[in-house]
């Protein structure tokens, strides 16, 4: 045995030094020398001379053992001979570079036997090729950019070739809400304020309650915003009648400022609505500071570029675009717009951090025949511009807004950034289409949202809806699903690699470094796995370390799955710990991170295991602490801190005969957590199958008041009672779905023992007693041969979203309760639910009728 290792370190010496030799270091190339042996699968006669025949497409060609050509043959098509000679995968010497090589999509990510668990990609370039990680590099010219591209409407730049300076819009469409007789609107709204008594309360009146977020001091975007005593609601308002409601109602998008008024009685005041439909903007989410109020909304864009052949395929009609509105509210009566920017591109999320919000961007390049026009583009209106372009006396409120129209009709757009500003993106692949920005906006004041400039850093790659935020850092998450190719390589996974070793998924993080106006991309790396939800990921306290929970499935074998916790250093992106197979055959549903110190996970398959996970080793190394196994799972837990429990919020399941199981009503769990010794103190069940509430996907819906332990959420009801009452001759089966029978909000609080709920009441938006009860719709048309009174269908309910009164958030101010749906707003006494106040937002008759001037299409006079 010694003598055997002595030679095998004389060969290793031998390798090294052959390899040495064989390259040769140029002034401006290395040259490798190409394998004797290699030759194409099956076929020894086309050996590399072969393929230096045509090596732009022979050199992904597979030999024996799958090597790919690029790799034998480096001298032949260019590549790098640097690969290790002594990496390979962890506890597994016999998987080296060579063994990379056939399969890099998933092996290149696979982490080696060093101390650093170097991963193969850092140590088999040649091997990695494309799935090489490239960092914080940017691109060096327009022309490198438009060649990293695989889009045919970009053309290629030439060396030293600019972008065009401006782009030219032809129309903008957004706002439009279904059967509204206009969709193409321009103007800014008139808002003429009603007379209203000072209603605020001084300075000891209680505000509003916030929205439910993450981390504290990082507020959330959302549809309604709350400052002081006044709410502010983005919404899609339709009329109260049942009898008017349809497919084609008309609604309109709005935003609505609402007072919560001291006086007592009717105290809910709609101090002003502000069409959106006229400013094109189909409203997303808002965040408030001070007297800004910040709205994001959607469009569409057609380029005067676009040609009529073009104009005729639906893939080249509108590019996503994003419209920003700045709004001063420092009267909530009389809101203004003091700027509008529209940006290519479509919304992901936003962030409030102190004075500044962070929006994040996505551009898809593919849907727009983009031209010259590589990056994404936008156009800037700032109102007080106008003004000073017409040296005018008049004060902004006395400018005609078919005027100022006019004036931003003339703004062309502008490139949001330089191909040079353009950061690569890890991983980056041949088919580069999106572009992912991080805006930084200034809401320090009125003066500051129309002075100072948006700052932004774009990165080439897309990012997906979830998003994690601290107060340092913006964290974008990428899932690669790496298993669509599976015929191009799954019979080359050995079947002892587990969903670890080449998962399905993989998870792509892109970090940006936010410092008030100051947003700059850090770095990027991946996690194994697929993450759930936001709360799956968190940063330490000290801001080091980033966490993720995530769920990994194999992808040669799709009973294969289980759950893992990962810690990363968050400022180059490396492993330091992780935690795997944890729950095998579950998925995670639910996590959350508590401090530095604790995670609790939910995993999913028949049970719902809750797991009291703990961070040790400086917060490296994760453990479990404990384990809770009980029927049906959680989607979403809400930590009480101050008196050591959790709330889980999800449903209930029902097993069959069979071995499936079936998901039942919504089921509400108060956890005792205290010591990390885990137990269910009180579990209350909602509902049958078919019932459900966005909160266990929208944690923004969740509401939890801290000083009397209430809590509540929106909730659609459906009960096999009500379908039997309705239906009694129909068989009950146990996948049966309940009929629905209620929208509202449902209420609890956790007694003063803290260990058990109890249910307070609820409140609902609709006020018709038949809203829900089944229709019968008929046909049309006969069958021939059957009974016109049974042809036709029954309509159980009328879809609740459509009618504008689902409840979707709840606040408290004060004693009392408020419950806001996209058409109204009630509130209610506290603990009691007794109704105080309904205020109907589409009701703007009190107020002045907005309207609009001016027709985009028509040529733009001379000003």
């Amino acid at each position: 045995k010694t003598k055997w290792a002595f030679w095998e370190r004389r060969m290793r010496c031998v390798l090294k030094i052959v390899a040495f030799i064989f390259i040769v270091k140029g002034s401006s190339e290395t040259i490798c020398i190409d394998s004797t042996t290699w030759y194409k699968k099956n076929n020894p006669s086309r050996s590399c001379n072969w393929v230096s025949g045509k090596p732009e497409t022979r050199c992904k060609v597979k030999g024996e053992g799958n090597i790919r050509a690029d790799y034998a043959c480096p001298r032949t098509c260019g590549t790098s001979c640097f690969d290790s000679l002594t990496w390979h995968k962890r506890n597994d010497p016999q998987r080296n570079c060579a063994w990379v090589s056939t399969f890099p999509q998933k092996r290149c990510y696979v982490r080696g036997n060093d101390e650093e668990g170097t991963l193969a990609m850092t140590a088999c370039p040649t091997a990695c090729g494309e799935q090489q990680q490239v960092r914080k590099e940017r691109f060096a010219n327009c022309k490198s950019l438009g060649e990293a591209t695989s889009s045919s409407s970009f053309p290629r730049f030439e060396e030293n070739e600019i972008l065009p300076e401006e782009r030219i819009l032809r129309r903008v469409r957004g706002g439009e809400c279904d059967a509204q007789s206009q969709f193409w609107r321009w103007e800014e709204p008139i808002v003429v304020p009603q007379e209203f008594e000072d209603g605020s309360g001084g300075d000891e009146s209680p505000g509003f309650s916030g929205t439910n977020i993450q981390e504290e001091l990082v507020d959330e975007a959302d549809t309604v915003k709350s400052s002081g005593n006044i709410l502010y609601l983005a919404s899609r308002t339709v009329p109260l009648s049942h009898s008017e409601l349809s497919t084609t109602t008309k609604c309109e998008y709005r935003l609505s400022i609402v007072r919560d008024d001291d006086s007592g009685g009717d105290s809910l005041q709609l101090l002003a609505s502000v069409p959106l439909g006229p400013l094109l903007t189909t409203p997303k989410e808002m965040l408030i500071r001070g007297n800004v109020l910040l709205l994001i909304g959607s469009a569409s864009l057609e380029f005067d570029t676009t040609s009529q052949e073009e104009r005729t395929a639906y893939y080249y009609n509108y590019q996503d675009a994003v419209v920003i509105l700045w709004f001063d509210v420092s009267d909530p009566t009389l809101p203004r717009l003091v700027r509008r920017q529209i940006r290519e591109g479509y919304y992901i999320s936003g962030r409030l951090i102190q004075d500044t919000a962070y929006l994040v961007i996505s551009r898809q390049s593919w849907y727009a025949n983009s031209g010259p026009w590589l990056v994404p583009y936008y156009r800037d209106e700032i109102f007080d511009q106008y003004l000073d372009l017409n040296q005018s006396a008049l004060l902004p409120e006395e400018i005609s807004i078919d005027l100022w129209q006019q004036f931003a009709a003339r703004i062309p757009l502008t490139n949001a950034c330089d191909c040079t500003d353009i950061a690569y993106a890890w991983p980056m692949n041949s088919e580069l289409g999106e572009f992912s920005s991080v805006l930084a906006i200034s809401l320090a004041s009125v003066d500051e949202a129309t002075t100072v400039p948006v700052a932004s850093d774009t990165v080439a790659t897309r990012a997906d809806r979830i998003l994690y935020a601290s107060t340092r850092a913006i964290y974008l998450t990428q899932q690669q699903y790496l298993g669509w190719n599976w015929w191009r390589g799954v019979d080359e996974i050995s079947s002892e690699e587990d969903e670890w070793d080449a998962p399905q998924v993989r998870t792509f993080v892109l970090k940006f470094e936010v410092d008030a106006q100051s947003v700059h991309y850090s770095t990027s790396f991946d996690v194994p796995g697929e993450l759930v939800e936001q709360f799956a990921v968190s940063e330490t306290s000290d801001g080091t370390k980033i966490r993720f929970a995530t769920t990994a499935r194999a992808i040669n074998n799709w009973e294969s799955v289980s759950s893992g916790l990962f810690v990363y250093d968050a400022h180059n992106g490396s492993e330091l710990g992780s935690l795997t197979h944890l729950a095998p055959g579950e998925s995670i549903f639910a996590a959350r991170f508590l401090g530095d110190g604790i995670c609790y996970l939910v995993t999913f398959v028949r049970t719902d295991p809750l797991y009291a996970i703990a961070f040790e080793s400086e917060g490296t190394t994760p453990i479990v602490l404990d384990e809770l196994k009980i029927r049906g799972f959680s989607n979403y837990l809400h930590p009480i801190l101050s008196i050591d429990r959790v709330i889980g919020l999800g449903h209930d399941v029902l097993e069959l005969e069979t071995g499936g199981i079936v998901t039942a009503g919504l089921q509400l769990s108060l956890f005792d957590v205290a010591n990390n010794d885990l137990a269910r103190l009180d579990l209350y069940t909602i509902g049958d199958t078919g019932s459900f509430s966005i909160a266990t996907s929208d944690h923004r819906a969740f509401f939890y008041d801290t000083d009397s332990h209430v809590l509540a959420f929106p909730l659609t009801l459906a009960t096999l009672d009500a379908r039997t009452e309705f239906f009694p001759e129909e068989v009950i089966q146990p996948w049966t779905q309940g009929l629905v029978n209620f929208q509202g909000a449902f209420f609890f609080k956790i007694d003063d023992s803290q260990n058990s709920f109890s249910y307070l009441g609820n409140v609902t938006h609709f006020v018709d007693p038949d809203f829900f009860t089944p229709r019968w719709v008929p046909y049309d048309w006969v069958i021939e041969g059957e009974e016109e009174e049974t042809a036709g269908y029954w309509d159980t309910y009328f879809n609740t979203y459509d009618s504008g009164y689902h409840i979707s958030r709840i606040f408290r101010r004060g004693d009392n309760l408020f419950t806001v749906s996209d058409s109204a707003i009630l509130k209610s006494s506290f603990p009691d639910l007794d109704q105080i106040s309904r205020l109907e937002l589409h009701d703007t008759a009190s107020l002045a009728q907005l309207f609009w001037l001016g027709n985009p299409f028509e040529p733009v006079p001379e000003i």
